[in-house]
């Protein structure tokens, strides 16, 4: 079977997508509370300097595999009744955290982040192997580079030019170095299939299955 991959281009001629109005799904690994303690305090170093950034909680923190999105209830269904099947046994992956970075770009920061060092081969080849699986399920995936790494927050709407530089400067500060610079080991043994609730509070996740190792 051909895989799909969400960056594709499409022809004029292909019919928009559906809207399937069914539940968000993603797959993620989860994270023990020594890291979400460390980026807590990262998170609050930061937040004290009044970035115009939506900050993740702490609860909500997780290493994500594959972003699905929406599909169909029935789908969703299947992907949960099989997910004991998609994760390959390849045994635990030892990882630690590692230092800050954005994405797109510095010039044009959206998504603040830590980054993720160690077993990171692993960790891909572990993505790999999900997304073929996938696939197989008929389910689509998105392609390009992995790059794996710990949400801290999202830049609000409409920020200024000034925001890169303000954030360049939070990130060079000595606290901020002192938090990163003593990485917290830890290790992925398990990856858990997710769907993520909107809500005004802000997004909740719940582990619709889980598989070992």
């Amino acid at each position: 079977m051909a895989r799909r991959h969400r960056n594709e281009s499409k022809s004029n001629t292909e019919r928009p997508p559906v809207k399937t109005d069914g539940p968000r799904l993603f797959i993620a690994a989860p994270l023990p509370p020594a890291v979400t303690d460390q980026l807590g305090h990262l998170i609050d170093d930061l937040s004290s300097r009044e970035l115009p950034v939506r900050w993740t909680a702490t609860n909500a923190m997780h290493l994500t595999l594959h972003f699905i999105g929406e599909v169909p209830p029935e789908r969703a269904e299947l992907l949960r009744m099989s997910f004991a099947n998609l994760a390959p046994r390849l045994g635990p992956i030892k990882l630690r955290t590692g230092g800050t970075g954005v994405f797109p770009n510095p010039r044009r920061p959206r998504v603040l982040w830590v980054g993720v060092d160690g077993q990171t081969d692993r960790l891909a080849s572990l993505r790999d192997a999900i997304g073929v699986m996938l696939d197989r399920l008929d389910v689509e995936v998105e392609s390009g580079r992995f790059r794996p790494h710990l949400t801290l927050g999202r830049a609000r709407d409409g920020v200024d030019q000034l925001f890169a530089y303000q954030l360049q400067q939070a990130f060079e500060s000595s606290s901020v170095q002192e938090i990163v610079a003593s990485p917290v080991e830890f290790t992925v043994d398990d990856v858990v299939l997710y769907r993520s609730h909107l809500e005004k509070s802000g997004a909740r996740y719940e582990p619709l299955a889980s598989v070992r190792l």
